[in-house]
């Protein structure tokens, strides 16, 4: 049961459930199924059962879910690599969320700080972190043009557009740095922040309708691949310690 975005499953699907139990190692023994939800009849033909993060929103979808596969004595396993109930709007499902943990045989985090914030939960915690398949970034071992021989050094910066107050931890020092260096460099923004400044060396770029989906997207990202470096600011806040 995979979290989904507005339209494809979310890019933390593919990058730790999809691409993982797809490779030419997992193919051979896995028949992936994605469920369309707790009343999908496929759930009464399942060896083993995986909820992504905040797949099941709602206590009486996990109920019922609980339901069905504790029928047949079908092992639940949980994934997540986010802390949901930082998020006020999220709270709600991270109640469900931590139901399903404590029924689960096992729970997947993408990091150790990650699952000690579930350490209330008695479930047997695994750590599962984050990787890159290269069926998707396929140039990922490619050594890095250090030559920096363009005019204008090209910066990026690419993320979901929750990422305003991690932006606001570089922006003096860019600001500071185009001051120095006046039409040295660009800054492309790739979702990452919902109110850029208005500032001449500041870009944003959109991908093309239609190219939302995780592969889509990495694929469009590398044909638009100009950039001299990449820039991942985090502030330091609890939340961002589980990242």
């Amino acid at each position: 049961l995979l979290q989904q975005g507005q339209a494809w499953p979310t890019s933390s699907a593919y990058i730790r459930l999809i691409a993982p139990l797809t490779t030419d190692v997992a193919h051979m023994d896995v028949e992936v199924v994605q469920l369309r939800g707790v009343e999908d009849p496929a759930i009464d033909s399942i060896d083993r059962c995986i909820v992504q993060r905040i797949a099941v929103p709602e206590m009486d979808q996990a109920e019922e879910l609980l339901a069905r596969l504790g029928k047949r004595n079908v092992p639940l396993f949980v994934d997540t690599d986010d802390a949901f109930f930082f998020h006020e709007s999220y709270r709600v499902q991270d109640t469900v969320l931590r139901h399903l943990m404590k029924n689960a045989q096992e729970c997947w985090f993408s990091t150790p700080v990650l699952a000690t914030y579930y350490d209330d939960i008695p479930c047997t915690k695994r750590i599962m972190p984050n990787a890159l398949d290269p069926r998707f970034w396929r140039n990922y071992r490619k050594p890095a043009d250090t030559a920096f021989s363009n005019e204008r050094l090209q910066f990026l910066y690419m993320g979901t557009v929750t990422h305003d107050e991690d932006f606001d931890l570089v922006y003096p020092a860019l600001k500071e740095l185009a001051a120095r260096h006046p039409d040295r460099f660009d800054l492309t923004v790739v979702g990452a922040v919902r109110k850029l400044p208005n500032e001449p060396w500041i870009h944003r770029l959109s991908p093309p309708a239609g190219q939302g989906s995780y592969p889509k997207f990495v694929r469009w990202l590398m044909a638009n691949n100009g950039f001299d470096v990449g820039i991942a600011p985090l502030q330091d806040t609890p939340f961002n310690r589980a990242k």
